[in-house]
């Protein structure tokens, strides 16, 4: 009756804690509530367990609730507004540990969720994070499972930065394959993420495109390239950056010329085995929204 917010301390370490146990049982296989009581019981109990628990806004509130993303889009709000940069790798963390198909549409949603809060809340993400969204998303993208198609596709709402454009265009392409299952996930993607995303890319300057395309190249190429790889991403970083620079100067053809090579550069790359077909699918479409725009 008092609300949540108006708690004592120690009732809000007890709440906490509680949460806690609950989801450690439930990963371990046990059973959380009493056998006489009923499953609806429980989920009213939970859900208001949770509920509470995360109007305490505290990083130790936050990482009891990364467990519970799936019970509404407050809770995976208020776990990215706590838990800031550390966010994602712990989300995907909890993406490899779970099989259940809920958690992972909603862990692929915050994720999504992150990103658009670092970017419209200048809120700092250091190029790791984004490189393993990048990879979570990518990797779902192309893993068969209706589930990772609809997390994708959820998370791309929420992003909602057109340099993710070419990677709505492939998880569309894949759905419209897999058979009436993902018939949901080439709808969305069709009607809704395409055309919401292809809007926002016609109405940032060519900058701002070739900005996306750097970051997309930083995220996919990630911390540890090695190899064949890492001399590609080495090379279309380099090459992006001097076609940037000639970009900001108005020299529109040696811009074009530039952004031309890193297209070939990506191709190159992906046919001798350094990008994986989502990566080049991702990559060389933000190549091709620049030079849209810089066509003689």
């Amino acid at each position: 009756s008092l609300g949540a917010t108006a708690l004592p301390a120690e009732t809000k370490r007890v709440l906490i804690a509680e949460l806690n146990r609950v989801h450690q049982v439930q990963k371990a296989g046990g059973r959380v509530s009493d056998p006489d009581s009923g499953s609806e019981d429980f989920a009213d109990y939970y859900d208001t367990l949770v509920m509470m628990v995360s109007t305490f806004e505290t990083r130790e509130a936050a990482l009891a609730l990364l467990p519970a993303v799936a019970v509404s889009g407050s809770i995976s709000s208020s776990v990215v507004k706590q838990l800031g940069d550390t966010v994602a790798s712990l989300l995907v963390q909890q993406l490899g540990s779970t099989t259940e198909d809920d958690d992972h549409i909603a862990v692929l949603q915050t994720l999504g969720h992150a990103w658009f809060w670092a970017d419209s809340m200048s809120s700092p993400m250091s190029d790791r994070s984004r490189a393993l969204i990048a990879a979570a998303l990518l990797r779902a993208t192309v893993s068969g499972s209706v589930p990772d198609m609809m997390g994708v596709d959820l998370a791309l709402a929420a992003m909602g930065d057109p340099a993710f454009l070419p990677l709505a265009q492939k998880l569309h392409d894949i759905a419209a394959n897999a058979g009436p299952l993902a018939a949901g996930v080439e709808y969305f993607t069709r009607s809704t993420d395409i055309p919401k995303l292809t809007a926002l890319a016609a109405s940032r300057s060519t900058a701002s495109l070739a900005a996306g395309l750097a970051r997309i190249a930083t995220a996919v190429c990630g911390n540890d390239a090695a190899g064949r790889r890492q001399g590609a991403c080495q090379s279309i970083t380099n090459d992006i950056a001097t076609a940037s620079g000639h970009l900001a100067k108005g020299q529109t053809t040696p811009a074009r010329n530039g952004f031309e090579s890193v297209g070939r550069k990506i191709d190159d790359a992906f046919k001798a085995g350094a990008f994986s077909d989502a990566e080049h699918a991702l990559l060389a479409g933000n190549v091709a929204m620049v030079l849209q725009r810089l066509a003689p």
